[in-house]
C-alpha cells in the first residue's frame, strides 16, 4: 500500500475552467485562465452555519448544520475584452481595421458556470466540477484586475461530487 502523499497547498500555478460536460457531468477540456495575479489565489472553505435549538430551560437539545461556501478567488491581470466577457458576462465586439472591439455591461448578472480546476505549487489540484462565476473590476496595484470567485455548486448529475481535491499527477494509463 502506498503511503499517504504530504501535501502544503500552496501558490496557485495554474487556474483552469472547462465547459461543464454532457448530462452535469464534470468538464474535461480545460482552458488556461490567463495571467493571474500574484498572491490573488486564495481558497475560502466557509464554516457550517450551526442553528441550536434550546428548551425552556436553556438546554440544547437539537443541532442542525448547513454546509458553509466554499470558493476559489483570483485576479486577472491581463485580459481581453473577450474573456471579460466570458466571466462577467456582457456583450463583446470584435475589433476591426477601423474600430477597436468593445464590451458592453448587461442590464442584468449573467449566470455564468464552469467546470474548475485550480492546481497547486506542489501539484495538488483542487476541482469543482460545477461552480458558478462572479466577476468583477477590482484596483490591484494601480490596474483594473479581472476580480473572479468560484463558487461549488451541487452538480446536476448524479454521483458527482461538490468538490474534488488530488494531491498529484495521476500516473496511471491513459489517466
Amino acid at each position: 500500500m502506498a503511503e499517504n502523499k504530504k501535501i502544503v497547498v500552496v501558490n496557485l500555478q495554474k487556474l483552469e475552467v472547462a465547459p461543464i460536460g454532457a448530462g452535469g457531468a464534470e468538464g474535461s477540456v480545460f482552458e488556461e485562465v490567463p495571467v493571474v495575479h500574484e498572491d490573488t489565489f486564495t481558497y475560502e472553505d466557509e464554516d457550517p452555519e450551526v442553528k441550536d435549538y434550546k428548551d425552556v430551560a436553556g438546554n440544547t437539545y437539537y443541532s442542525s448544520k448547513k454546509p458553509g461556501a466554499v470558493k476559489i478567488n483570483a485576479s486577472i491581470g491581463m485580459y481581453d475584452l473577450e474573456t471579460k466577457a466570458k466571466f462577467q458576462g456582457g456583450k463583446f465586439t470584435a475589433g476591426s481595421e477601423s474600430k477597436p472591439g468593445t464590451w458592453e455591461r448587461a442590464d442584468h448578472v449573467e449566470s455564468k458556470e464552469f467546470t474548475v480546476r485550480a492546481t497547486t505549487e506542489d501539484g495538488v489540484k483542487i476541482i469543482f466540477p460545477r461552480a458558478g462565476v462572479s466577476a468583477s473590476g477590482k484596483a490591484n496595484e494601480k490596474a483594473i484586475g479581472l476580480a473572479l470567485v468560484f463558487t461549488a455548486l451541487k452538480p446536476t448529475k448524479a454521483g458527482v461530487p461538490i468538490e474534488r481535491w488530488e494531491d498529484g499527477e495521476d500516473t496511471t494509463l491513459g489517466g
